[in-house]
């Protein structure tokens, strides 16, 4: 099988050429084309038989609503079985419409047909390998009898390749890390391939930037890790050392350091991580058909954006001349904030733990 691809000029995959036969044969099967939101969520693929067929000429092959609780949140999924649908649209060609069913990480766990049963269950393990289930459990199948790509964290799968394409970079279940280096920086860990900092159960990664991105809205103003002292308590300098080291001034002042290395250890991985936010939202922007168009979720509109303006990205306001989406002033300001909450309970961290006798 071969598998080739094409972006645009933001990095989205606009299209996906897919030969099943020979690999030194250039003929594909198909070629489908990918229609975004200005939050890069996939709204619709068309399908076409030619490379050179413009897929405007095509009817939809499936086309996806997308909850406002989180930007990979599915609803449902309207796709061209048979041909002679109207769903969405009269003469769209769509015929079988499914709804999602997902878990709390946005894990999709079950399709469920307009008449409520259930058509097909999945199973994931931690990294997001998919045991797909008939709508019974009775037996299990190698691939959706359905066709679904939306599955693990609300990614979408690659059938032809066994990765999640999401956004960003592409991310390899069986390893539990990214294909790419993270463009970020060392958001996620000491790794530039570590996804979400090694805690797949609780996390996600919406962008392939950090797993900072697109928390909902409830979240934001919680206090992070290493935001506070009791954070650092492990540092501290045990009884015994301390007992040692009052005997020798040069062997105090090393485990005071150690103390001190040890706090700096742990606050400088989770302000890495917000650093990386931060970044990633207010250094990549480029103007774009006269609006502030981040590299990542915001698209611009045909008219230019401007201060106070709602266009098909969402609400602006005023940065270095162009606009930038309220959404990502908001990342931008909580990053911040939680930052200075970090530095704030480190240096107190120090004081507390970092001296002997230690502290009870």
């Amino acid at each position: 099988m071969v598998l080739k691809c094409e972006y645009d000029g933001l990095g989205r995959r606009t299209k996906k050429f897919v030969n099943t036969s020979d690999p030194l044969d250039q003929t594909y099967d198909a070629y489908r084309h990918f229609f975004y939101s200005a939050a890069w969520q996939i709204l619709e693929t068309r399908r076409s038989e030619s490379e050179n067929d413009p897929p405007e000429s095509e009817n939809p092959e499936v086309q996806y609503v997308w909850s406002r609780r989180y930007i990979d949140a599915p609803v449902l999924r309207d796709r061209d079985v048979e041909a002679g649908g109207d769903l969405g649209k009269s003469g769209s060609g769509l015929d079988q419409r499914l709804y999602y069913t997902t878990d709390a990480n946005m894990n999709v766990t079950a399709l469920v047909e307009d008449d409520g049963d259930i058509a097909e269950r999945y199973v994931y393990d931690p990294y997001g390998r998919v045991t797909v289930y008939s709508d019974d459990w009775s037996d299990t199948r190698s691939t959706s009898a359905y066709d679904n790509a939306i599955l693990y964290c609300g990614y979408f799968f690659d059938n032809e390749t066994g990765l999640y394409c999401v956004r960003y970079r592409f991310y390899v279940p069986p390893l539990g890390r990214w294909l790419q280096r993270d463009p970020a920086g060392y958001g996620d860990g000491m790794s530039l391939y570590e996804y979400v900092s090694a805690c797949p159960t609780g996390l996600k990664d919406a962008s392939g930037l950090g797993w900072t991105d697109w928390l909902p809205l409830s979240n934001l103003w919680k206090t992070p890790p290493g935001a506070t002292v009791e954070d650092y308590a492990a540092c501290k300098p045990s009884e015994k050392q301390c007992c040692l080291a009052e005997r020798n001034a040069t062997l105090k002042a090393e485990v005071i350091r150690r103390c001190h290395a040890c706090v700096d250890l742990k606050a400088g991985g989770n302000i890495a991580r917000w650093s990386a936010q931060v970044t990633a939202k207010s250094a990549a922007y480029a103007a774009v058909g006269g609006a502030m168009v981040k590299g990542g979720f915001a698209l611009a509109s045909s008219a230019p954006a401007s201060a106070g303006t709602t266009g098909a990205a969402g609400i602006c306001v005023a940065v270095g001349g162009g606009a930038l989406l309220l959404s990502d002033a908001i990342d931008i300001a909580v990053g911040f904030w939680k930052i200075g909450k970090i530095k704030e309970a480190r240096d107190a961290a120090k004081q507390r733990y970092c001296k002997c006798p230690p502290p009870a």
